[in-house]
């Protein structure tokens, strides 16, 4: 790492009255800095930079941050902050002002961000709003530590430079609750709370919005790879290893999405929870209604899928496309005999159940199709399906060798044609 300072300029005034360890010494810090070099961010700008402090040590036992203030305008960041801190001490016949054996901290503060300087800094394509983060740490011996703090956005808009993820008129508050040990071997992440999904509020039994004073709102969304989303509506919160959208609304293909996320990381094994429901979306090349629900668990560091989804309302064109999925080749009987019905009717119910590593499908079609006799999709093998539509979506949020295929493993086949497609080409 290189540091290189321009113009510094520091101001260090202490007084006392007494001997360090037998009363109170005052000191007072004025630091002002031209401009700063640095390797570790080296588009994050520092220059103009004012630090100033008031510290007062008590007997070399208690520490007392009165105030602690920094500013970097060049990159839009300010801090505040004060606390305290208490130091293992030794007791001593008619003093009481210190607890024999007692180590503390406590620490509290405003750090806040405007954005509109990183887009000038490169950072950004387009940035603009401010993010704060007040937040308050605490520890009663020095090894366990509660943080509570939270993420306060106001008007955020922000676009990446290679403009593959993109955010506008976001606003809302995130609260945030960790709880951490510091030890020998290294720090240690507590836990979030294990709750039973039978004793969780269902998102429809409850007023979205109403209680809490966590909340997100944004007018637009824009993620890699998918439609825009938008508008955003959602309750998020943090909880120590946690990450919970207890409710979401979100527009999505001309439609609506809501439900819940819930993220857990427990010793490096993380598992996602959903619960959506989508109405009105359009979807697919012809852009047809769909509307669906789904209930998932998915545990990334295995890539497996667990749950049911079912499609209440969809197109064929919807339907050959999930076929076409299920069965690449056109090998099982029961997927040909969909293909057949959908010829004379119409797709009314499908649903798909998800467990040990398959996918079972049934599907139900109306009109004059209902007279053909379908059996339900067994067993299909949910490796090869998520190995090409899931891996590639999250290439970037994996580790290299998980998006590898595994030596021996044999490539995955191009998808075949569906039916409709096929019939196009026969018929031109």
């Amino acid at each position: 790492m290189e540091l290189r300072l321009d113009d510094l300029d520091e101001q260090l005034t202490a007084t006392f009255a007494k001997p360090a360890d037998e009363g109170i010494v005052d000191l007072r810090s004025k630091l002002r800095l031209g401009s700063l070099g640095q390797s570790v961010v080296p588009s994050y700008r520092v220059a103009g930079l004012g630090l100033d402090a008031h510290v007062q040590i008590d007997k070399l036992r208690s520490i007392f941050v009165r105030e602690l203030s920094l500013d970097n305008p060049a990159a839009g960041t300010t801090l505040r902050a004060s606390g305290a801190l208490e130091l293992r001490t030794r007791g001593k016949r008619g003093d009481d002002r210190t607890l024999v054996g007692r180590e503390a901290l406590a620490l509290e503060g405003r750090l806040e961000q405007a954005l509109d300087p990183l887009q000038k800094l490169g950072f950004a394509s387009r940035a603009s709003g401010t993010l704060r983060v007040p937040f308050r740490l605490e520890s009663g011996g020095l090894i366990d530590y509660r943080l509570l703090a939270a993420i306060e956005a106001q008007q955020v808009s922000l676009v990446s430079k290679d403009h593959s993820m993109g955010v506008e008129g976001l606003t809302g508050v995130i609260p945030i609750l960790e709880e951490f040990a510091l030890l020998d071997g290294g720090p240690v992440l507590s836990s979030g709370p294990r709750e039973s999904p039978l004793t969780e509020t269902r998102f429809f039994d409850v007023h979205p919005f109403l209680f809490g004073d966590d909340y997100l709102t944004a007018q637009s969304i824009t993620l890699s790879g998918l439609a825009p989303l938008g508008p955003f509506a959602a309750n998020v919160r943090i909880d120590r290893s946690d990450f919970l959208i207890d409710q979401l609304q979100v527009g999505f293909g001309g439609g609506q999405i809501v439900g819940q996320v819930r993220a857990s990381y427990r010793d490096g094994d993380p598992l996602v929870r959903l619960r959506l429901n989508a109405t009105g979306v359009r979807s697919g090349k012809t852009q047809e209604v769909l509307d669906a629900n789904a209930a998932l668990t998915f545990q990334p560091s295995v890539m497996t899928l667990d749950g049911k989804v079912q499609l209440v309302r969809c197109a064929r064109a919807h339907l050959y496309d999930i076929l076409d999925v299920v069965d690449p080749y056109h090998e099982s009987a029961s997927a040909n005999r969909v293909r057949q019905g959908l010829k004379l009717g119409y797709p009314k119910f499908v649903r798909f159940h998800l467990h040990d590593g398959a996918l079972d499908t049934k599907v139900d079609l109306g009109g004059v199709a209902e007279i053909v006799r379908i059996d339900e999709i067994r067993a299909v093998p949910l490796g090869p399906i998520m190995q090409r539509y899931l891996v590639p979506a999250m290439a970037g949020y994996l580790k290299p060798a998980s998006a590898v295929r595994a030596p021996g493993e044999a490539p995955v086949a191009a998808a075949a044609p569906s039916a409709a497609e096929a019939d196009d080409e026969e018929n031109p």
